[in-house]
């Protein structure tokens, strides 16, 4: 038998379970599958990830340049132009839609268990602050 402290009605390895069965059902939503499948798809378009590095170098020329002197209007142009490029893939739409839909879930459920607990769960998770 687990040792209990004062503080826990419940032993470690119960609530772990339980988190172990919520992640199992959390994995066969329709949008944790969808979600895993548009990142698949994303990570598999050549012009999607071409976009992404070229527009990732080009960042990174921006920020090293921005240490000796001025971003000029054409490199501006040119992130414009590498950004408008790569969120205009349909692999890259589908991945960002899919994930702000488990964002959702996820943020839906967060409120669940706050309204469960009778406190918000995200708050006190948080780090930072005075506590954390």
């Amino acid at each position: 038998m687990e040792p209990y402290n004062e503080l826990e009605l419940t032993p470690t390895s119960v609530v772990l379970e339980s988190a172990r069965q919520y992640a199992g059902v959390f994995k066969s939503t329709p949008q944790y599958q969808n979600f895993v499948n548009a990142y698949n798809r994303f990570l598999g378009d050549e012009t999607a990830q071409q976009t992404l590095y070229q527009l990732r170098q080009k960042q990174e020329e921006v920020r090293n340049q921005r240490l000796s002197s001025p971003v000029s209007e054409a490199d501006q142009a040119e992130i414009k132009r590498l950004e408008q490029i790569f969120y205009e893939q349909p692999s890259v739409k589908h991945y960002l839609e899919a994930q702000n839909d488990l964002l959702a879930l996820a943020q839906n459920q967060g409120d669940t268990l706050s309204e469960a607990l009778g406190l918000d769960f995200a708050a006190v998770c948080r780090r930072g602050g005075c506590c954390g």
